[in-house]
């Protein structure tokens, strides 16, 4: 069983971040995404009609509440109403999901806050952990948008139709490898767990493809939650290449990736705006992740995720 599983972030050094045995929390070689080099050979080969998505709210309530597996929420603090109003509110696409669950956090997964099913058995899974609930609202709507990520990946070929057209699915898979190579160059990452994955790459704990997936999700998580960090990382990282420039760390004519949009649409936001139900443009992105403020976080963490 696979699964990519998103630890708790705010574990103390002394509390293992990473819990999971390779085998369930990172896939193996044969699990791997597609690579930018593999999608592109298998589009020229052929991409068959894109299929409609769920949209409107009714339809993706409908379809995120049908696949509630409420015995898994017995016991627990979660409800499944709780983690129903999350994932629907996020607004990503739902159409992967096949079941939402609720998991305990055993011996070996102790801080792990969410995780989405990619092995033959648990495909289209969704699980939030018990520690869950217990984080602050910023960090469970991160997660939430983490895993609603991983269930959209640019890098699975069959998920052109959520982005609109296998072209749309292409660039942001393109941007996700951009932005995981920038983070490498650049030494400057999106948040520790980005940082540890990582270290577990370099390690041959992981493949890039998986730290390429990973880096999608995390923009995706701060784009949605956490917008005026994930602009202090970009110009965090662009101030770091520009000294790596100066000093031919880096080609000279390295080419910038931005991260998240100025005056003009750019970074994860393209991806989002062609995935949000209902968002046509960076203005109804913004007033989205406004919402999803004030309806989840407390007043005085509004200022910190501004």
């Amino acid at each position: 069983m696979s699964e990519r599983a998103y630890p708790n972030p705010f574990a103390t050094k002394s509390t293992p971040r990473y819990n999971a045995p390779m085998s369930e929390g990172f896939p193996s070689e044969a699990d791997t995404i597609l690579t930018g080099i593999e999608a592109a050979r298998r589009a020229v080969e052929g991409t068959p009609e894109l299929q409609q998505r769920i949209t409107g709210r009714e339809a993706r309530e409908a379809h995120v509440r049908a696949a509630l597996r409420p015995e898994t929420f017995r016991d627990g603090n979660t409800t499944p109403e709780w983690a129903a109003e999350r994932i629907i509110d996020v607004g990503l696409p739902v159409d992967r999901i096949k079941a939402i669950t609720l998991e305990r956090n055993k011996k070996g997964r102790e801080t792990v806050l969410g995780s989405w099913g990619i092995g033959e058995k648990n495909k289209g899974v969704y699980s939030v952990y018990e520690l869950l609930q217990r984080q602050i609202p910023e960090k469970q709507l991160g997660t939430i948008a983490h895993e609603s990520g991983h269930a959209n990946s640019p890098f699975r070929n069959e998920n052109a139709f959520l982005f609109g057209s296998e072209e749309a699915r292409a660039e942001a898979a393109r941007f996700a490898e951009a932005a995981a190579q920038q983070t490498i160059d650049s030494q400057r990452f999106l948040n520790n767990y980005h940082k540890d994955l990582y270290a577990r790459m370099i390690a041959g704990d992981i493949t890039r493809a998986t730290f390429n997936e990973e880096t999608w999700a995390i923009t995706t998580e701060l784009a949605l939650t956490n917008r005026k960090h994930l602009q202090q990382v970009q110009e965090a990282q662009h101030a770091s290449i520009d000294r790596r420039m100066k000093s031919k760390l880096v080609a000279e004519d390295y080419k910038k990736v931005t991260l998240i949009s100025g005056a003009n649409v750019a970074g994860v936001d393209k991806a989002l705006i062609a995935l949000l139900d209902g968002v046509e443009d960076l203005d109804g992105l913004v007033a989205h992740v406004d919402g999803l403020k004030a309806k989840f976080y407390p007043q005085t963490s509004l200022a910190m995720a501004a």
